[in-house]
């Protein structure tokens, strides 16, 4: 009798046999994996591991799940263990709705944190009291996270390597670490056991060396080590050109440690057109932060530390890109005109805008940070954009300044209140001096304000005459010999705009980097901006208004210090010229005025879980509710696909002995719900209550099934053609009486829980 390596009988549901504890070990041990790389995706993404308590929980009940998975497949009890937890499900959601209500608030205000520090991203904030739902929380989503590595690893862990690998490179590209490696890992060792298993090394072998050299290149560019830091900096300095240049690059971009890019081409690399007359400072890259000769934007971590007031600023409508815009609406009776850019050449990253933009135009978004400059979408960027923008400014700013120090509305007072907020943070980053400026030049600092005192306490037009003397020493005639970027930027825009904002802070007044086009521009004419107009300048942040350019700032307009006693004073400077609050009123001192708006400010500003309340609306449970339940159809759909495109296969497999064993033994199991068990005996027994119960030609032909099937597991003989269709036919007609035969309710189990036909 000839021995076969694979039988009929061995695959389908109705299996007599356990799974071998090998088998079993390896089936947990790679759940386990799998677990543990969801989690550490998931911790990744959502900032779990701040969660102590309920990070612990989420491990111990996931692994523990894990073994109650491997213990229940060896003695096949797996279809009671999934109710059993759907269950347990349902009673928490019932009887523990505000435990959970309070650790899902808690896990999303972390979550929150890790989004604006990472990506830059406004979330709202949940109502949450503590963590004393954490344990629970970790409970759920160690289990749910458990059930999904089983199953995954059991129906189709080809899927589960690649898509392991999938989440693994997108999680590098939102927060890289090395504890990403043990997704990697997993996916490997899941490719090359499947693929072992189906006799397909070469496969595996390729498919692990790609996606371990796409891992491995993730990690270079994202997690750079001392080692490879000049590797990791170029590769993103080539996806940066890739992205965004066109051509050579025309601007620095802040990075002034090396010769500046040299363009002697007056080939067009933005076109502009406006409908007003006007000089335009197109603002591209801006730098908030200086060290070891590069400017930085503030980075989305000092920037997230404040989170909830860009929260609150953004659902004001207020913006620090279009501040100036929006104070002069506060006033009135002011004119505005279109600018359009056309970008040709230049980076796209940046949009290139003026700093009397119009909020509608401006291109910054409720939900991200944008502390600073304002970034294109896409991949590419964008290379055409057009702006509404206030006109005629050297005009309105001195009335504007007068009418924010004098009215008395609330509409005004609402938006003194934002700005004296973010004027707050702004001091907070931008009086910051490097210890290397002030060791080069510290001892010239303090002799040009010596006159008035210290450094950190001049009046603000005080610092503004000392900022002034000590550039004009620095680049008048009697040119100061030492300076910054001597080495790679001297006599340039870039180098004066970098002294004299790092002086100005030294000074107290806040400044900061900025590079794009200057261009003057006639009415409806097309102005081509070649590379003779791209540079640097300083912008200093105006109380009242903004951020605006050094020669439109009042008392700063040029290197002359005379010009401070133009009678422009900055608002808050008071009657006398000193002070720094929003504006004095009459019998009231500076002092008692700026304590009265903190805490106003303190008052009025929404905190995050007052502000939004997002678990207590009962749309958000529905959501949730939809969203689990959505979730478990789709769990169930999937796994009903996948038993039973595994079973279609083993009908249609090339040896036709093993498919007939197959049909058989996937008929006798359909039979069993009908009543027809044959336990420990043989299938003739069934034939006669097969018959009395079916029909008599039924029990006929079970009979005759019941030798066709002995004939091709235990002889030599291989069925044919003829009776592989028969048995097929049998194998229907057994599905049809079984659906005759079942009530509705029943036949519902046996089709999407036991996923028999």
């Amino acid at each position: 009798m000839r021995q076969k390596d694979e039988i009929g009988l061995y695959a389908g549901p109705s299996r007599e046999t356990r799974c071998g504890a090998a088998h079993v070990i390896s089936r947990f041990a790679f759940s386990a994996l799998v677990f543990l790389s969801l989690t550490e995706l998931l911790i990744t993404v959502s900032g779990f591991e701040q969660l102590r308590m309920g990070l612990i929980l989420l491990l111990a009940s996931g692994l523990l799940l894990c073994g109650a998975f491997a213990a229940a497949s060896y003695f096949r009890r797996e279809s009671v263990l999934v109710p059993v937890l759907l269950a347990l499900l349902l009673l928490v959601c019932v009887f523990c709705r505000n435990q959970m209500m309070n650790g899902f608030g808690t896990a999303w205000n972390e979550m929150r944190s890790l989004w604006a520090s990472a990506k830059g991203v406004l979330l709202p904030m949940a109502n949450a009291e503590g963590q004393s739902g954490m344990w629970l929380v970790g409970c759920l989503l160690g289990c749910l996270l458990a059930a999904a590595s089983y199953l995954l690893v059991k129906h189709a862990p080809a899927v589960c390597a690649a898509l392991l690998m999938v989440l693994t490179v997108t999680a590098c590209l939102f927060r890289a670490g090395p504890w990403l490696a043990i997704p990697a890992v997993a996916s490997v060792l899941l490719l090359a056991a499947h693929s072992g298993q189906r006799r397909q090394s070469i496969v595996s072998l390729l498919s692990c060396v790609v996606f371990s050299a796409l891992v491995i290149a993730v990690l270079v560019l994202f997690v750079p080590s001392s080692a490879v830091q000049g590797l990791s900096d170029q590769s993103m300095e080539s996806i940066h050109h890739w992205r965004y240049e066109r051509g050579q690059e025309i601007l620095p971009e802040g990075d002034l440690s090396q010769p500046l890019p040299n363009s002697d081409s007056d080939a067009a690399i933005l076109k502009v057109t406006s409908d007003t007359a006007q000089t335009l400072y197109l603002r591209g890259f801006v730098g908030d932060t200086y060290e070891r000769e590069r400017w930085a934007t503030l980075s989305s971590e000092a920037a997230a530390q404040e989170k909830d007031l860009f929260y609150w600023l953004h659902q004001s409508g207020f913006y620090p890109q279009s501040q100036l815009a929006l104070a002069a609406r506060q006033m009135g009776g002011f004119e505005t005109g279109t600018v359009r850019v056309q970008n040709v050449a230049g980076c796209s990253m940046y949009r290139y805008a003026p700093c009397t933009i119009l909020p509608e135009t401006a291109g910054t978004q409720k939900n991200t940070l944008q502390p600073s400059d304002t970034r294109t979408s896409g991949w590419n960027g964008e290379r055409s954009y057009s702006y509404l923008t206030l006109t005629h400014i050297q005009t309105v700013l001195p009335a504007l300044l007068d009418f924010l120090q004098t009215d008395q509305s609330a509409q005004t007072s609402a938006y003194l209140q934002a700005e004296s907020a973010y004027r707050a943070f702004v001091r907070s980053y931008a009086l910051e001096v490097p210890a290397e400026f002030r060791a080069q030049l510290g001892a010239v600092l303090d002799d040009c304000c010596s006159q008035y005192g210290t450094a950190d306490s001049l009046t603000k037009e005080e610092a503004q005459v000392s900022a002034l003397a000590f550039l004009e020493q620095c680049f008048g005639a009697d040119r100061y010999a030492s300076l910054p970027l001597e080495d790679t930027a001297p006599g340039t825009q870039y180098q004066y705009a970098t002294v004299a904002a790092l002086a100005l802070r030294y000074y107290g007044i806040p400044a900061r980097y900025a590079e794009g086009y200057v261009v003057s521009v006639n009415e409806n004419e097309v102005t081509d901006v070649d590379a003779a107009c791209a540079g640097a300048w300083v912008e200093v942040y105006q109380d009242g208004v903004g951020w605006l350019p050094l020669e439109l700032t009042p008392g700063l307009e040029s290197l002359s210090a005379e010009q401070t006693e133009d009678g422009v004073k900055p608002v808050g400077t008071g009657a006398d010229g000193e002070g720094d609050g929003l504006r004095v009123t009459e019998g009231q001192t500076p002092q008692e005025e700026l304590d009265a708006q903190d805490d106003q400010t303190q008052e009025d500003q929404p905190k995050g879980g007052q502000r939004t309340g997002l678990v207590t609306k009962p749309a958000f449970w529905i959501l949730l509710l939809a969203a689990l339940l959505l979730l478990l159809i789709a769990a169930m759909v999937l796994r009903r696909y996948l038993i039973l495109r595994k079973r279609r296969e083993s009908f249609t497999q090339a040896d036709r002995s093993a498919a007939v064993g197959c049909l058989f033994a996937d008929a006798a199991a359909l039979l069993e719900p009908l009543g027809l068990r044959r336990g420990c005996g043989s299938m003739l027994a069934l034939c006669g209550p097969a018959g009395e119960h079916l029909g008599t030609a039924y029990g006929e032909e079970l009979r005759e099934m019941v030798m066709l099937n002995a004939q091709s597991l235990f002889s030599s003989h291989t069925p044919d053609e003829a009776q592989l269709a028969r048995m097929t036919r049998f194998h229907e007609q057994t599905r049809k009486e079984l659906l005759a035969h079942t009530k509705f309710l029943k036949k519902i189990q046996l089709q999407w829980l036991k996923c028999l036909f």
